[in-house]
């Protein structure tokens, strides 16, 4: 279990292009995240990469590099009432990762998407979430004036069995 720590400014090396603050990869299984705060890393908040059966509940996950948890090839994991807000990417992605549940989360004002399912990423659960407030830069505007609203992207290959339940999506936060 992990409970109460913090990791910020982690900033990578010559060799490690850059650093998230907490990494979980191939076969770490079964991880317990609890009240942690993972913030200004150059990467990710969470970085997970062939892993399976971890829970992530009550972190604060902000002003991350890329993304506040970006779970690759993974698989029956649970991200339970986190806040993720201001990640330069997105604030939970996943990517070739099926049967995952994301739960009582807040995700906003991210500046990409809220929720990015990517690459075959099926079977996941979204449930009473509040996804508010992020966006995505127009590419036909130089300028960005404004961004687009950008909240939950599914990609076509990641629609069959994930489900959306009550979830409070708003272009504005409530």
């Amino acid at each position: 279990m992990f409970q109460g720590n913090v990791t910020y400014f982690n900033v990578g090396t010559a060799q490690v292009a850059g650093a998230a603050g907490f990494s979980v990869q191939n076969g770490s299984d079964r991880n317990l995240f609890v009240v942690n705060a993972s913030t200004n890393n150059t990467r990710d908040g969470f970085d997970l990469g062939k892993s399976k059966s971890n829970i992530f509940v009550s972190n604060n996950i902000s002003s991350n590099g890329v993304n506040g948890i970006e779970l690759d090839g993974c698989n029956d994991n649970q991200i339970i009432a986190n806040g993720m807000f201001f990640n330069e990417h997105t604030g939970v992605s996943l990517d070739t990762s099926t049967g995952n549940l994301i739960t009582e989360n807040d995700i906003r004002e991210n500046k990409f998407y809220g929720i990015h399912f990517a690459m075959s990423s099926t079977d996941n659960l979204l449930l009473v979430n509040t996804v508010c407030a992020n966006t995505i830069p127009d590419p036909t505007d130089p300028k960005n004036n404004p961004p687009k609203p950008a909240q939950i992207q599914v990609s076509k290959d990641s629609r069959p069995g994930t489900q959306s339940i009550q979830n409070i999506v708003e272009d504005v936060c409530p």
